[in-house]
């Protein structure tokens, strides 16, 4: 392309970073993110550190060359990080497309810039054949002012206008001052592509659960073999490092019994609400405190009499931890302690559980 400080580049785009907060490491890191986004994607980058209005970025961008400015805003509020990206066509003073994203700071803050990027770049790639027009019209323009300075008078003075290479040069010394300061002070911010692109989840939560069922107390003189089955939906009412998580539990235990005189099936039916108390880390590795109360019930068929029913209350207490291997979807590993309250005996257990969770 003519107007690229490298041949064998696509045309300059122009990247200007603001904010109302004074943050210099977060701001590097958007840039540097940018930088090496758009240079893996064949564009150059000329960066606009000084706080300036829109119509002079546009103003700078004609006379640099550049084809396109991204203008990057962002805020910080209780730890929580907004992004706003907006790609602007130079040659119309039009915008491409805007990009939003509101999520915790973390060491994950550059895959979020990204992702936007990733929205970006494709748009900036199908208005390339535009710029390809308004290079050859300017070729072409070119061309008949050279021939036109030919077959002109001697007398005709000829306006001295600046070959291409003296262009690319004034450009790449700006850019060169621009760019020499993009290291990171801190280092713990640093970009790390190898990392997965990890969307922040959202705030619903599926889990399902197995589990062996192992007795404690007076149980444990006659109870044979168990299992339990259970199923966890829940809403996150506070996402961040601590979340809290407000949702309903439903499950199945299914036992035998082996008495002196006689044996019975028994299945417990439960359900009630549940809370949970936990942490997450990097939106990937979590662990949670959980306890859920309500009514069970009890179905006991007593030597093949058939079922009979009753309606007992239950508790539930227990701790897990869950990690998520795709951006929805993980295991979960919880240790859960049952409670069952019956007038005659109390059924008492360890239900060490297994499953898969689902957020979105």
């Amino acid at each position: 392309m003519v107007f690229s400080q490298i041949q064998d580049k696509e045309p300059n785009i122009l990247v200007y970073i603001y904010s109302e907060d004074i943050n210099s490491n977060l701001k590097d890191v958007i840039s540097k993110t940018i930088s090496n986004e758009l240079g893996i994607a064949g564009f150059n980058v000329i960066s606009i550190e000084n706080n300036t209005k829109l119509s002079t970025l546009m103003e700078t961008a004609e006379w640099m060359g550049a084809f396109f400015i991204i203008e990057g805003i962002y805020s910080i509020k209780e730890n929580i990080v907004s992004f706003d990206f907006n790609c602007y066509s130079v040659w119309d003073r039009e915008i491409l497309i805007s990009v939003s994203n509101k999520n915790r700071l973390s060491l994950s803050t550059d895959q979020y810039i990204e992702d936007a990027l990733a929205e970006i770049i494709p748009v900036i790639q199908d208005n390339l054949y535009i710029v390809e027009q308004i290079i050859l019209a300017a070729e072409e323009e070119l061309e008949l002012v050279e021939e036109e300075v030919i077959v002109s008078e001697p007398e005709i003075r000829m306006e001295y206008i600046p070959d291409q290479r003296e262009m690319d040069q004034q450009a790449l010394a700006l850019n060169s001052i621009e760019v020499e300061d993009f290291e990171v002070l801190n280092n713990d911010l640093e970009v790390q592509k190898e990392t997965p692109v990890r969307k922040s989840p959202g705030p619903f939560t599926i889990m399902a659960g197995i589990a062996p069922f192992i007795t404690t107390g007076d149980a444990t003189k006659y109870f044979t073999s168990g299992i339990d089955l259970s199923l966890f939906v829940g809403y996150q009412l506070i996402h961040s490092l601590g979340y809290l998580t407000l949702g309903a539990v439903a499950v199945v235990d299914y036992y035998k019994a082996e008495g002196i005189l006689i044996s019975s099936e028994n299945i417990l039916i439960s359900a009630g609400p549940e809370l949970r108390v936990g942490m997450d880390f990097n939106d990937i590795i979590g662990m949670f405190l959980r306890i859920s109360s309500g009514g069970t019930l009890f179905m006991i068929d007593a030597n093949n009499a058939g079922f009979r029913s009753m309606v007992i209350p239950y508790i539930s207490i227990g701790f897990g931890a869950q990690y998520y291997f795709l951006e929805n979807f993980g295991i979960s590993i919880i240790s859960n302690y049952n409670i069952y309250i019956e007038n005659s005996t109390m059924i008492s257990g360890f239900l060490p559980s297994i499953g898969i969770s689902f957020r979105f």
